[in-house]
């Protein structure tokens, strides 16, 4: 069910950013395991991907718009 759902969102159209959150980590992870895949293919992870947890001490909202913003 997860993946029709986001293969739904993606198929509107690709976005710079996505936000995923709730409750199950699980979830989460093979949401963004899914995500990476189907936005990158056999792209650069490194070059083209950040990623950042509410749960990570460096984490601000502030760094989290500059990064929106410079996209």
């Amino acid at each position: 069910m997860v993946e029709e759902e986001l293969e739904k969102i993606f198929n509107q159209g690709k976005d710079p950013c996505y936000l995923i959150h709730g409750e199950e980590s699980l979830l989460i992870e093979e949401a963004a395991q899914w995500l990476y895949h189907k936005a990158l293919g056999d792209g650069a992870e490194d070059f083209n991907v950040d990623r950042f947890s509410a749960d990570d001490s460096q984490f601000s909202m502030d760094m989290l718009i500059i990064l929106i913003n410079n996209m």
